[in-house]
């Protein structure tokens, strides 16, 4: 299995578990660019953490 796929579901999962509205755009936009560049997982971890780390702000953009 390519790397990216890994990378792509443990960003997903992450990102699924937070605001639905948010995660999916932003996990068809991580796939699109995991696919392309073909990152690795640390940039997918960092990635997650990231969108956690602004996640209620995030929602606050939509309110």
């Amino acid at each position: 299995m390519p790397i990216y796929f890994v990378e792509c579901f443990i960003m997903g999962f992450a990102l699924g578990l937070s605001w639905a509205s948010f995660a999916t755009p932003v996990y068809l936009i991580c796939c699109f660019a995991g696919w392309v560049f073909d990152w690795k997982i640390p940039t997918a971890l960092w990635l997650v953490a990231f969108a956690v780390q602004n996640w209620d702000n995030a929602k606050s953009w939509f309110k």
